[in-house]
């Protein structure tokens, strides 16, 4: 799975996340907020490998393939400060997740 920045006409903007490993896959986090602008977004492309004699297509089935990629997104409001790594704006303040424990 790659996940790109592509701008308001399609250009690629750049690679933002790739994750080569379908059971665990990978989880990025940036160091400030990513701002996407007007007409901005992401495309997430994934590949995989079909070693069966029959066509395999992309559903939510254990008989599919599949492929998502999840993200958190807010209006950007450039009163409310965005400051450390997991941390988004909630309500007047920030929300901010812990790193997962081992």
């Amino acid at each position: 799975m790659r996940v790109h920045h592509i701008d308001a006409a399609g250009n690629d903007m750049g690679e933002l996340v790739v994750s080569n490993d379908w059971e665990h896959p990978s989880v990025q986090w940036f160091p400030q907020a990513l701002r996407l602008g007007a007409g901005e977004g992401i495309r997430f492309t994934c590949e995989w490998s079909n070693p069966d004699d029959h066509p395999v297509h992309f559903g939510v089935t254990t008989e599919d393939e599949m492929c998502f990629v999840g993200g958190y997104f807010y209006p950007d409001d450039e009163t409310v400060p965005v400051t450390g790594p997991g941390c988004l704006p909630q309500g007047a303040g920030l929300e901010c997740f812990a790193p997962k424990l081992s």
